[in-house]
C-alpha cells in the first residue's frame, strides 16, 4: 500500500519483491551487485572501489539512517492509533518520506561520481543501451492500453495494495478506491523527463575527459534530477500527492478494528524489521 510507501519511502527500497526487507538490508551489496550488472558490467577494479564505499554507505545508513525511519513510523503509528489523522498530516509525511531519500542521494553522491568517472566508453555505450531498453520495456507495458484499461489497472493495484495492509475490503472502501483513482492524473510528462535526464548523463560521461568538473557536475544531477523536469511534471505530481493525501485521510476513517489491528501490526514488523537491520 503507497500509504507507507510514499510516506517512507527509503525504507522500502530494500523491500524488495519476493525478499523480506531485513534479508534484503543484509544482502544489500549483493544485490546492489546484481541490479548495477543489469546496467553496466564493472571491472575488477571498480567492484573492489564499490564494495569499499559500500561498506562506508551501509555503517552510515545503519547509524545516521536508520533511526530516523523508525521515529518517523512510530509517530505514524501513534497518530493512527489516536485517530482523525487529517490530510495535511498524510502532506507531513511525504515531506519527510521525500527528506529520507534527499539525505541519501547527497551523502552518496560525492562517491557516486568518483566512481563515475572510472567508467569506459564501452560501459557508457553498455549503461546508455540497457536504460534505453528499460525505458522502452516499461513504457511498452502501457502504451497499448485504452484509458478504461488505464483505470481498471490502477483500480486493481490500489486495491491489492490495500488488501495487502488491511486484509479485505468492504464495498465502501472499494468505492473509495474507484473514487480517488479517477482524481489521480496520469503523468505524461515523466518520459521527457527520463529522456532529459539519460541525455544529461550520456554527455556528462563522454565529455568527462575534457570537464574539470565532472565529478561536481554529476553530483549535482544525482543530488537534483528533479531539474529536469517540465513545469507541468510538478503539477501534476503535486496534484497527486494531494489526492493521495485526502484518500488516506478518508480510507483511515473507514477502516474496521481487525484492520485497524492489522494495519498497526504490519507498522510494528517495519519497526522490527528496521532494529534488526541496524543490528545486521
Amino acid at each position: 500500500m503507497k500509504l507507507i510507501r510514499t510516506a517512507c519511502v527509503a525504507i522500502l527500497l530494500f523491500a524488495l519483491a519476493g525478499c523480506s526487507s531485513t534479508f534484503a538490508y543484509r544482502n544489500l551489496d549483493w544485490l546492489v551487485h546484481w541490479f548495477v550488472d543489469d546496467y553496466i558490467d564493472l571491472t575488477t577494479e571498480q567492484k573492489r572501489a564499490f564494495d569499499q564505499k559500500m561498506t562506508v554507505w551501509l555503517n552510515w545508513h545503519k547509524t545516521e539512517e536508520l533511526p530516523k525511519y523508525q521515529q518517523q513510523l512510530s509517530m505514524l503509528k501513534n497518530q493512527l492509533q489516536a485517530g482523525n489523522m487529517q490530510a495535511t498530516d498524510w502532506m507531513a509525511h511525504f515531506r519527510t518520506g521525500r527528506n529520507h531519500w534527499e539525505r541519501l542521494r547527497r551523502h552518496l553522491a560525492p562517491d557516486l561520481s568518483e566512481l563515475a568517472a572510472s567508467v569506459s566508453n564501452d560501459q557508457i555505450d553498455e549503461f546508455v543501451e540497457a536504460v534505453t531498453k528499460y525505458i522502452k520495456e516499461e513504457r511498452g507495458k502501457y502504451d497499448d492500453l485504452s484509458d478504461e484499461e488505464r483505470m481498471e489497472k490502477r483500480i486493481e493495484s490500489m486495491e491489492d495494495d490495500l488488501r495487502e495492509y488491511i486484509g479485505r475490503l468492504s464495498d465502501s472502501q472499494k468505492q473509495l478506491v474507484t473514487t480517488y483513482a479517477a482524481k489521480l492524473q496520469r503523468n505524461i510528462y515523466w518520459r521527457d523527463y527520463q529522456a532529459r535526464v539519460l541525455e544529461e548523463i550520456e554527455k556528462l560521461l563522454r565529455e568527462k575527459a575534457i570537464n574539470p568538473q565532472f565529478e561536481q557536475d554529476v553530483a549535482a544531477l544525482i543530488i537534483y534530477p528533479e531539474q529536469f523536469r517540465l513545469p507541468e511534471h510538478n503539477q501534476v505530481s503535486e496534484h497527486n500527492k494531494r489526492v493521495y493525501a485526502a484518500y488516506y485521510a478518508d480510507l483511515m476513517a473507514t477502516l474496521s478494528p481487525k484492520q485497524k489491528k492489522r494495519l498497526l501490526k504490519k507498522i510494528d514488523d517495519l519497526i522490527d524489521d528496521i532494529e534488526d537491520m541496524k543490528s545486521s
